[in-house]
């Protein structure tokens, strides 16, 4: 049986926190309509369940119910989008810093800004769930 996004984030990282007011799945919804793009199934999943997560300094991008479409993951989407057009149907998830954003396509599989701006997304080989729970044991080789 396959482990869910929840129940892998949970069982393999000590110490994990997430919002105590996760989205509705009306939230979620309206943030596909206001990001013009389709939402995998582990997105989907990791937003109704945890809203976003962090552990210690690492703080990985999210939607909470009180902000709705002001939560981070929609603001950093969009100001991302609009000087990097070639992250359609993706949402970014993260930041490692010196403008190195994380991506999560519509098939839930991870990709990095390349140092480029006019080159295409680099592929991780990761899917979402892997890719929090790697980022939040301490993983920087991303």
């Amino acid at each position: 049986m396959k482990e869910t996004l929840k129940k892998l984030v949970t069982s393999n990282i000590i110490g994990v926190e997430f919002t105590t007011h996760v989205p509705s799945c009306e939230t979620v919804n309206a943030v596909e309509v206001a990001l013009n793009c389709r939402l995998g199934k582990q997105m989907k999943e990791y937003l109704l369940s945890f809203g976003s997560l962090w552990k210690d300094s690492i703080e990985l991008y999210g939607v909470n119910e009180i902000q709705k479409l002001g939560s981070d993951l929609v603001k950093t989407t969009l100001n991302v989008a609009e000087y990097y057009d070639k992250m359609h149907e993706m949402v970014v998830i993260d930041n490692l810093g010196d403008g190195q954003y994380v991506f999560c396509d519509q098939n839930d599989m991870i990709f990095k800004m390349p140092v480029e701006i006019s080159a295409p997304p680099i592929s991780l080989n990761i899917d979402l769930a892997h890719y929090l729970c790697a980022r939040l044991n301490g993983e920087t080789s991303f």
